[in-house]
């Protein structure tokens, strides 16, 4: 009987040292702290994170080309126009202008850009289109048939 209760203490030690090993292991998987920053896992260059570090937006790192505001979800969908990194992700969507105001600020960090306009959206509404000026910084509200700008997607990690 003394031997069954070790015995059963032994076991029950065992599993709970087992238990507390996986989840700490998943704990640390989990945990991944980023900077701002190229990282090649993620698809491109991290522009904003969050408190901790977990989470942020990444931009990619080449142009998906240059189209109307209305096409430019279909330009983005299509994996041939990112880059190696970037292709391995299918959440892609425009920037909305605060964030397309982030990448500007960055852009010299991030690189690759035309000194041309840029489309973005706006913050609450995906319906509105915007546009910025990478030369000057300058953002306007556009007519999303106006004009043919260039196009540089975002990702939410």
């Amino acid at each position: 009987m003394k031997y069954l209760n070790h015995s059963l203490l032994f076991i029950l030690l065992f599993l709970f040292c087992q238990v507390s090993f996986a989840q700490n292991l998943k704990n640390q998987r989990t945990e991944k702290k980023y900077t701002i920053g190229f990282w090649p896992e993620l698809g491109g260059y991290v522009f904003k994170i969050s408190e901790g570090g977990a989470h942020g937006c990444v931009v990619e790192m080449q142009d998906q080309g240059k189209t109307s505001w209305l096409a430019a979800k279909e330009v983005i969908s299509d994996s041939l126009n990112h880059s190696i990194e970037g292709a391995k992700f299918t959440d892609w969507r425009l920037p909305t202008n605060e964030e397309q105001h982030k990448i500007y600020s960055q852009k010299r960090m991030i690189g690759g850009f035309v000194k041309n306009y840029y489309w973005s959206t706006g913050e609450n509404n995906t319906d509105e289109a915007y546009w910025q000026d990478f030369n000057s910084g300058f953002q306007e509200k556009a007519p999303p048939r106006a004009s043919t700008y260039s196009v540089r997607s975002v990702r939410e990690f």
